[in-house]
């Protein structure tokens, strides 16, 4: 479940589906991992050789033995490991499975290539604080300290209360270190730190072992890799056996929450399974744009919760972010509800989307910033709170609207340093949220200039689904940026993306004189499969061979354009019959 709505309680055994690792050798130190395509295995930076081939580290649906990690790092000498993802792709649920098998006696450590008698401890790096990491102690006291912290417990059995000291004290066994969430520390200084604390505890503890988690941003500086003591892997997308179990025991669990155990529970889970199932198979959804959604398991629980509360998904990428919003911000608070004594206390959910839109176009304005501090966050809210209307039922407190948002929503939640930073509950929400923001205020030049960056590209593609008005002023403000003769690449993924054609913005462009010949040429070129679209393409073109002062490039695209032309009338067809015309939306 998300937030406090709804939950769907799943016991570790019948809900982890294992995850599809992939071994990266690391070149250089300024290597970074970036993000992983879907599908691929990484190649060695320098572009020489390949990295290590994909090497499956869990076991299969037929439970058939795969090599496990901690193998590789006993043939290569190494104690500890660090697994690499994308947010919601499975880290921290992969982390307390591992911890979950070896505890419960699941699974024996020398199974998965430890040595035996490890014993694991979890320990969750969000909950470090700067007091932690300033208190002046060393390195291995640091760790103790923070080890004694997680593990203490007021209601545990009388002498089990502390076990700190029995983990750290014991001669005969080692500990495996489970420790999750290093890019939980925003703080670059933060996550230097811990890195620290871990390399001289390798070194410091011989008979340990680690495990470390992270996202792909928050381990991509010399201070903070872990270094030659450990073997990476990243986190790839579920294959589509993978999508099939996690859809089948999701809705078999939430079937059993609202129907109860039986045959009616079972019949319905079974039913929604196959249906889900074979729309996610379908064209649009395994787009490359898509496909995140559904491989990436935080994203496909959002997909099963949005199918389970309204089964007619939305095939177009921000139409679907809308359609999710709108089920978080709406049905799912009053499925919540509707299994609650507390009476449901409704609000406008357009008015609480616009408040959440300029919380992730603030948000967004420092690079790879998807958590803030509370209190930032609450003055930034209160802003937009201020111009609401009493009816919206919203009030005017940034922190009774975050605890709504995060609590009752799930659209937010709680995230790195301690408790006390909060972010989207996954960052394609954030994207979608801030595209959303930038189209209300009419930010079409911010958003086009900033279409290189990697951090605003997606933001920017979704705000191309939103208004044909504001497309329009983007792609002046885009080819007004020199785009289309920079990168052409990027001007036709945003034609693609686009909402509607800009016929008449590119027709414009080519129709001035004034603008250089490699601004008209690049336009041009954008244009050349576009006759059937733009029949004025005609009369330019021949304006451009009567033009004896006209560049030689352009002339050339002219030539191959009208010839274009020549054909379709050759061939009988209307021209613009059956395809879209300028500015239609799609």
């Amino acid at each position: 479940g998300m937030g406090r709505s709804f939950q769907v309680d799943l016991p570790s055994d019948e809900a982890y589906v294992p995850l599809r690792l992939v071994r990266f050798t690391r070149q250089r130190e300024q290597d970074k991992p970036g993000r992983l395509p879907q599908g691929e295995t990484r190649q060695d930076l320098q572009g020489d050789e390949p990295c290590e081939p994909e090497v499956v580290v869990e076991e299969d649906g037929a439970g058939k033995a795969r090599p496990w990690m901690f193998q590789q790092c006993q043939q290569q000498k190494k104690r500890g490991v660090v697994v690499l993802g994308e947010p919601g792709a499975g880290k921290t649920t992969w982390a307390r499975q591992l911890a979950w098998r070896l505890a419960s006696g699941a699974a024996r450590p020398e199974d998965l290539g430890l040595p035996a008698g490890v014993r694991p401890v979890l320990l969750r790096l969000r909950h470090l604080t700067v007091e932690h990491l300033q208190a002046g102690l060393s390195s291995l006291q640091s760790l103790k300290g923070f080890l004694r912290r997680e593990t203490l417990s007021d209601g545990a059995p009388a002498g089990q209360q502390d076990p700190s000291d029995d983990f750290w004290n014991d001669s005969q066994r080692g500990v495996l270190w489970i420790l999750d969430g290093l890019d939980e520390g925003v703080e670059l200084t933060l996550r230097e730190t811990v890195s620290g604390w871990i390399r001289e505890a390798v070194f410091q503890r011989p008979r340990d072992w680690f495990v470390v988690t992270s996202r792909f941003q928050g381990y991509e500086s010399g201070g903070v890799l872990l270094g030659a003591d450990f073997l990476e892997f990243h986190v790839h997308g579920l294959s589509d056996e993978q999508v099939r179990i996690f859809i089948e025991r999701w809705f078999a669990a939430a079937h059993r929450r609202v129907d109860g155990p039986g045959q009616v529970a079972q019949q319905k889970a079974a039913a929604d399974t196959l249906t889900l199932t074979k729309v996610l198979e379908t064209a649009p959804f395994q787009a490359p744009s898509m496909r995140e959604m559904v491989t990436n398991p935080l994203l496909l629980t959002i997909l099963c919760v949005v199918y389970h509360e309204e089964p007619n998904l939305p095939t177009g990428r921000a139409e679907l972010y809308q359609h999710c919003v709108r089920v978080l911000l709406d049905l799912w608070r009053r499925a919540k509800y509707e299994h609650s004594v507390q009476q449901f206390v409704p609000f406008n959910s357009d008015a609480a989307q616009a408040v959440l839109s300029r919380l992730a176009w603030w948000m967004h304005q420092e690079d790879k910033r998807s958590t803030a501090p509370l209190e930032k966050l609450e003055k930034e809210a209160e802003q937009e709170l201020r111009k609401l209307a009493e009816s919206a039922g919203l009030g005017r407190s940034g922190k009774d609207f975050l605890v709504k948002m995060r609590e009752e929503s799930g659209i937010l939640a709680m995230g790195g340093e301690g408790t006390n930073r909060c972010g989207f509950l996954h960052l394609s929400f954030q994207e979608y949220l801030a595209a959303s923001y930038a189209v209300q205020q009419g930010y079409a030049k911010e958003l086009a200039i900033r279409i290189s960056n990697s951090w605003w590209q997606e933001a920017a593609l979704l705000s191309l689904r939103k208004s044909v008005p504001f497309c329009e002023q983007f792609f002046r403000e885009l080819l007004a940026a020199g785009f289309a003769e920079d990168r052409e690449d990027l001007v036709q993924r945003c034609l693609t993306e686009s909402i509607s054609f800009p016929g008449q913005v590119l027709l414009k462009v080519l129709g001035d004189r004034g603008t250089s010949p490699g601004r008209r040429s690049a336009v041009l070129r954008l244009v050349r499969d576009k006759h059937q679209e733009l029949p004025e393409l005609q009369g330019l073109c021949e304006g451009m061979l009567a033009d004896g002062r006209a560049d030689r490039g352009l002339r050339e695209l002219a030539v191959e354009i009208l010839a274009r032309f020549r054909q379709t009338t050759a061939t009988g067809w209307a021209s613009g019959t059956g395809q879209p015309q300028s500015g239609e939306v799609r």
